[in-house]
């Protein structure tokens, strides 16, 4: 699943991305990624397993990135205001997309 960003947001508007988000102090990953698709999405999901992990310098922070493979719980999909829209898409069809660039080139080398 991938989200379309709103104007809300100040980095990357109208791209589209994944469910995710930065995780809360004392949060560990795995309820920090819950949350963020809950809020994003309004679905209820079940962390598989780490993809990939890529780090990198956005503004003056040092960024680290990790996709998770993550299976459907429960919940019908409703995006938050952080968003416009949301698709069900395959990877070849990821590659066309208007993506996050960092999230783009991750999912590309897969």
């Amino acid at each position: 699943m991938v989200i379309k960003r709103s104007d809300y947001t100040s980095h990357d508007p109208f791209k589209w991305d994944l469910p995710g988000g930065q995780i809360a102090f004392g949060e560990n990953l795995s309820n920090a990624l819950e949350r963020e698709v809950k809020e994003e999405t309004s679905l209820e999901v079940k962390i598989d397993k780490p993809l990939l992990t890529n780090s990198f310098m956005w503004k003056s922070i040092y960024v680290i990135g990790i996709i998770y493979n993550c299976s459907y719980v429960s919940g019908s999909v409703s995006t938050s205001h952080e968003h416009t829209e949301y698709k069900w898409v395959g990877k070849r069809d990821l590659i066309a997309l208007d993506m996050v660039e960092w999230i783009k080139e991750s999912l590309i080398s897969l």
